[in-house]
């Protein structure tokens, strides 16, 4: 399976490239360590087409269920129809 089809690998807009976190992230190890700068730490790169033998696969995505609307009420009251009187032309 390749790094792009596990559920813990993160890619970037291109796709081509992302970032593994299957485990915490990890400490960089560069020279700015052993003088004393800042250090930080951050989640392997590797490649869409790279693998591993840890990889799982993305579970599917599911569309939200949503609740069912009743159009009309079963026990809506019945109203009667309005009676509408004509009109008369008025006299000038």
């Amino acid at each position: 399976m390749k790094c792009s089809d596990c559920k813990f690998w993160f890619g970037d807009v291109k796709g081509s490239e992302g970032e593994c976190r299957f485990y915490a992230p990890q400490p960089r190890h560069t020279f700015a360590i052993a003088v004393g700068d800042n250090c930080y730490a951050d989640w392997p790169r590797t490649l869409a087409e790279d693998w591993c033998g840890q990889a799982q696969a993305k579970e599917p995505v599911k569309a939200p269920e949503l609740p069912m609307q009743q159009s009309v009420s079963p026990a809506a009251p019945r109203v009667a129809p309005v009676k509408r009187t004509p009109r008369t032309p008025k006299k000038q």
